[in-house]
């Protein structure tokens, strides 16, 4: 049911959007497209609500902004379509779309939860190191991801990859200005590895329990006296 609801609402809100013709917009999206590599059309709306920025879609990805986006900063608008566009290139929202997929059939298992929550720390981790790495100081970009947070009016439910959420935000920015950390590029396999290792996790420790459950159902059966029959004298 949360994972429905969670569906409709953020595709309600990309029906409901608004394609944004600001030219100041549509220059800085090419500009970061061309630096990021990405040849697929991304098209970029606003909604009429404080929500973080996400990524909607897979052929044809939509970057949803905020209804405040024109009264950002450039600094702010440069790395909100930074971190958005490597969601786009490192195709999250199908890996995101399929772990929720996933967290539904396995919703009673706590290890599907904690790949579920690593696959979207994960891919936010890979994310902020392409915005690092495209030239942006690590304190200007912890800046921005302030900003945004500070302007949400609520914590939309929903699975698409978004730039902020206030849960995770002291121990991402603690990542983005810690300089030993480790920002090799990475890309959509480490998450779809997660998946699959703890889908294999959890489908074994399926059959071990539906085998636990036979035995102790034969054992049961052994152990019931057999039934005894009658014996008539013959005439």
């Amino acid at each position: 049911l949360l994972v429905t609801i969670s569906l409709w609402s953020a595709g309600s809100l990309v029906r409901k959007s608004q394609p944004v013709t600001d030219h100041r917009w549509r220059k800085l999206l090419a500009e970061t497209r061309t630096e990021l590599g990405i040849t697929r059309d991304v098209e970029l709306r606003t909604c009429d609500r404080a929500i973080s920025p996400m990524t909607w879609g897979w052929r044809r990805p939509v970057i949803l902004l905020s209804r405040d986006a024109d009264n950002w900063t450039d600094e702010c608008r440069r790395a909100v379509l930074l971190h958005e566009l490597a969601h786009v290139a490192r195709r999250d929202w199908p890996v995101q779309m399929l772990t929720a997929a996933v967290s539904v059939v396995y919703w009673f298992h706590p290890l599907m939860w904690w790949a579920a929550r690593e696959i979207r720390q994960e891919s936010d981790r890979a994310a902020d190191d392409l915005v690092l790495a495209a030239g942006m100081p690590a304190a200007t970009y912890a800046e921005q991801l302030l900003h945004v947070v500070g302007q949400l009016a609520a914590q939309w439910l929903h699975p698409a990859p978004t730039m902020a959420r206030r849960g995770r935000l002291t121990r991402r920015i603690g990542a983005l200005l810690d300089p030993k950390q480790n920002r090799r590029p990475a890309n959509g396999r480490t998450s779809a590895t997660i998946l699959l290792c703890t889908g294999c996790a959890v489908v074994l420790a399926a059959m071990i329990s539906v085998r636990a459950a036979d035995a102790e159902g034969s054992h049961k059966d052994t152990d019931r006296p057999a039934p005894t029959t009658g014996s008539t004298p013959s005439d």
